[in-house]
């Protein structure tokens, strides 16, 4: 029984990771725009202006389209311009809790929180995922790292 326990959980890490570059690969016609933090914290639409990008497990969207939820003192403009993944797992919007989630056990609320938003940005055709935040989720070369493959496990 337990070889079979891990076969399926092997074929599964096999899938997420097809479907984790499939994304990757969705940026710039196939090669992965890497996104460093000090890039992504210029995005916020200041004054009403410029694009407004978020990043969630460590894909980065455009969405700028958005504005009215996540311009300058709008409902969710607490995500703009940063990596929205804690906040929006732990349903909690001040940057301490956001930093609290624990990604290598996450909670039930969180997992139910991060299936939600992933679900939903995948989505919004209207919010284009143009690149991969360089960080926790993915390193400089744009490849997942061993925290998203976690998660992404935690998530199934």
């Amino acid at each position: 029984m337990k070889i079979i326990q891990r076969f399926t959980t092997s074929i599964l890490l096999v899938l997420l990771m097809a479907v984790v570059s499939a994304q990757d690969a969705s940026c710039a016609g196939g090669d992965v725009r890497v996104i460093q933090m000090s890039e992504l914290q210029t995005k916020a639409g200041a004054g009403g202006e410029g694009d407004v990008w978020i990043s969630f497990l460590g894909l980065v969207y455009d969405v700028t389209s958005g504005r009215r939820f996540y311009g300058e003192g709008a409902p969710y403009s607490v995500f703009a311009a940063k990596d929205a993944t804690g906040s929006l797992a732990s349903g909690k919007f001040d940057e301490e809790s956001a930093n609290a989630v624990n990604y290598a056990e996450l909670k039930k609320d969180e997992v139910d929180g991060l299936k939600h938003w992933k679900q939903f940005y995948a989505g919004k055709e209207e919010y284009v995922q143009i690149g991969v935040l360089e960080g926790k989720f993915y390193d400089a070369k744009g490849a997942a790292t061993d925290l998203l493959t976690g998660v992404l496990e935690q998530l199934q």
